[in-house]
Formats: structure tokens, sequence, C-alpha cells
């Protein structure tokens, strides 16, 4: 039975949430592919979901993507732009980028 109007939105707000939750257990638990999976399930809802925009450049910097994670970040920064974290987190892995770029002119 397909839903429309504000019960079809309230369920997919549900299921996102419950997308978000699931991949903040996985990411907790370390098991980041499961992670990514479910933000995306979650993104794909609600692209511009804070939440998950947050977890995806989290999970991608713990697995060293640090490229796409600042661009998940430019992602969530308009939505949520007084988060001192989400701030920290940009600089900090502006940082790495900045080390590895140095490193590669090296070899």
């Amino acid at each position: 039975l397909y839903q429309s109007g504000p019960c079809r939105i309230l369920d997919e707000r549900a299921t996102c949430l419950s997308q978000i939750e699931l991949a903040s257990s996985h990411e907790i638990a370390g098991n980041l592919p499961l992670a990514t999976a479910h933000y995306t399930k979650a993104l794909q809802i609600d692209a511009k979901n804070a939440r998950g925009l947050s977890g995806m450049a989290r999970v991608a910097e713990q697995e060293g993507r640090y490229e796409e994670a600042l661009k998940y970040l430019d992602e969530v920064l308009p939505l949520d732009p007084d988060s001192p974290d989400l701030h920290r987190a940009k600089e900090r892995i502006m940082v790495k980028l900045e080390i590895l770029s140095k490193l590669r002119a090296l070899t």
C-alpha cells in the first residue's frame, strides 16, 4: 500500500533515523563498511541529513579517505555552521591532507 502525504513523510523520517542509529552502532563497533552502508541508505532518504553527512565524514576519515571526508563536511557545515566539532574535524582533515601532500612531494 503506497503512502502519501504526512504519513509517507513520517515513515521516511523514521526510516532515516533508524538507518542513522544502525550506522552509528556499527561505527562504534568498528564495522565501518556496515556503518557506511547504513549512512548511505539514510542519505538516500534525506540527502541533507546532518547526522548522516557528519557520520559519513567520520567514517571516511577513519578509513583514510580524507578528500571524501572533506566533501561531506563541506555539505554538512552549512546545515550546522555553529558546530565546533565539525569545524575541528575539517581543520584536522585539512592538516592530514597537507601532511600527505608534503610526504608525497618527498618521494
